[in-house]
């Protein structure tokens, strides 16, 4: 648990920018395919998050990384409805974002049109539990804490967002 009042406090946060702005950058830029733009609200979110922690002197907070990503979260919900536009995978390759490069520097193996299928048939709060679970790591919950829902509907979700997406990659196959 944090309390803010002291400067262990700033050596806390330090460290859990250091441990997770990666993981921060890379749930932004899942969510936005646009490196950027990513990296400006991971940088956003740390920002709100110590500005929130200065404010709320005499708040505790129990997960500051969990509290992280929540605002993370936050950010991207507040662009997507100032932007009123979805963006699918597809367009945003038309438009020259270019996600395979960005997999190769976050080392990880993605077939681009597997991706695309999944992300286009998969719902929005499968797609960003199992993203929480999966690519981020939360424990449910850590994940029931980020999106303001108990942790037995994350677990739910989770287990739902498996199934559908079995069944997408079946479909795929």
């Amino acid at each position: 648990m944090l309390k803010v009042q002291n400067s262990f406090m700033e050596k806390e946060f330090l460290a859990v920018y250091d441990k997770h702005a990666d993981a921060v950058f890379r749930f932004c830029y899942l969510r936005l395919f646009e490196r950027e733009l990513a990296k400006d609200f991971m940088q956003q979110a740390f920002l709100k998050t110590w500005e929130y922690l200065g404010k709320n002197s005499n708040k505790e907070i129990d997960n500051l990384k969990a509290f992280v990503f929540k605002v993370a979260r936050n950010l991207i919900i507040d662009y997507s409805r100032a932007k009123k536009e979805n963006l699918s995978v597809e367009t945003m390759l038309e438009n020259g974002n270019d996600l395979m490069a960005k997999a190769e520097d976050l080392n990880l193996k993605i077939d681009l049109q597997e991706v695309k299928k999944v992300l286009n048939n998969l719902e929005e709060m499968y797609s960003e539990v199992l993203n929480l679970r999966y690519i981020e790591g939360f424990r449910p919950k850590e994940i029931a804490l980020i999106l303001n829902e108990s942790e037995d509907v994350v677990s739910v979700r989770i287990h739902r967002g498996l199934k559908k997406m079995k069944e997408i990659i079946k479909e795929i196959d």
